[in-house]
């Protein structure tokens, strides 16, 4: 993620060793290295908003590969699965200090987005809303009542979350969902 004079870039020294590092882009200059992500086996998002990096670590993740039969029949694959292990961190920009860490999702992660000054996420059950600064939950709303099945994604939408489900859509207020 490029923002102003800086790179944000995961290190994925192996498939054990990840770490997120910003760069100069002027000079190629390491600013910082963040403790080791341990255990991450994915990270599908990071956004900087303002002081603060936010990750996504494991959850929704598509998968895509080719298979090739002995008499030479190629077959392309495009799969999604959920990445354990699945949490949310936040670190400090400007030192690379981790500053706090979610849980919540443990069991389920779909994707998440910032908004102003929070970040929603989804379980695939519940719609979270948490602090970005702080790292407490605004709110978690379950999504049962919406009558879409698991949640697979959500969207961005205004002032709105757009939740795609297994069996259909529905639209939540990101400000009290």
């Amino acid at each position: 993620v490029v923002v102003g004079n800086y790179i944000y870039v995961l290190d994925l020294e192996n498939k054990r060793n990840q770490f997120l590092k910003k760069y100069e882009l002027k000079t190629g200059k390491m600013v910082w290295r963040s403790a080791e992500i341990k255990e991450a086996r994915a990270i599908p998002g990071i956004y900087v908003v303002g002081d603060r990096v936010i990750l996504q670590v494991g959850g929704m993740v598509e998968l895509q590969y080719v298979t090739r039969t002995p008499d030479g029949t190629v077959t392309k694959t495009i799969e999604y699965e959920n990445i354990k292990p699945m949490n949310v961190q936040c670190f400090n920009a400007v030192t690379g200090e981790q500053l706090w860490e979610s849980d919540k999702m443990k069991k389920g992660l779909t994707n998440l987005f910032p908004s102003e000054n929070n970040v929603i996420v989804c379980s695939g059950k519940a719609l979270y809303s948490i602090d970005i600064n702080t790292g407490k939950e605004n709110y978690e709303v379950e999504l049962k009542e919406d009558n879409i099945g698991l949640a697979d994604i959500i969207l961005d939408y205004n002032d709105k979350v757009v939740i795609i489900g297994e069996k259909g859509v529905s639209l939540r207020s990101k400000a009290d969902a």
